[in-house]
């Protein structure tokens, strides 16, 4: 499980069930939280100080791949 830090309106950590990064133009991060997916550009994402850093957060494919497997 991966957990977010200052992200989502006042909440100090976040878990959440996925996270991944999406392609698009700029690229930007997918975060699911049990039934709910909120999106974050990848500028937003960086300024935040999030972790993981948005460069480790693997590709959409690859992350769905990876749940396939499991």
């Amino acid at each position: 499980m991966e957990s977010i830090q200052g992200y989502s309106r006042g909440i100090s950590k976040v878990e959440a069930v996925g996270l991944y990064r999406c392609p698009g133009n700029p690229p930007f991060a997918c975060i699911l939280e049990k039934a709910k997916c909120n999106y974050i550009a990848q500028e937003a994402y960086r300024a935040g100080g999030f972790k993981p850093d948005f460069d480790a957060l693997p590709w959409e494919a690859d992350y769905r791949a990876a749940k396939q497997k499991a």
